[in-house]
């Protein structure tokens, strides 16, 4: 008998490779999880302009990685690009 995971955040993004990004889904979602998914961090922009999530898992770094650019946007509080 496992033991009992604690209540579920609301709503997760992870922006990662798909390596990590694969493992994070699996994880989150065993324990849970309201999970979105985003593969660039153009797409997640987009995705964090019309949802209001709990936490964002960013990919550090990667190819076309906008993760410094999308940290800092949301942070100032400003969701557009």
């Amino acid at each position: 008998m496992g033991t009992p995971h604690p209540t579920p955040i609301a709503t997760l993004l992870v922006v990662a490779d798909v390596g990590v990004r694969g493992l994070l889904e699996s994880v989150l979602l065993e324990r849970g999880h309201n999970l979105s998914v985003a593969q660039s961090g153009k797409k997640a922009s987009k995705a964090i302009e019309s949802h209001d999530f709990q936490l964002v898992v960013l990919g550090w770094p990667g190819p076309k990685s906008a993760a410094l650019d999308l940290s800092q946007r949301v942070r100032r509080g400003h969701r557009h690009e």
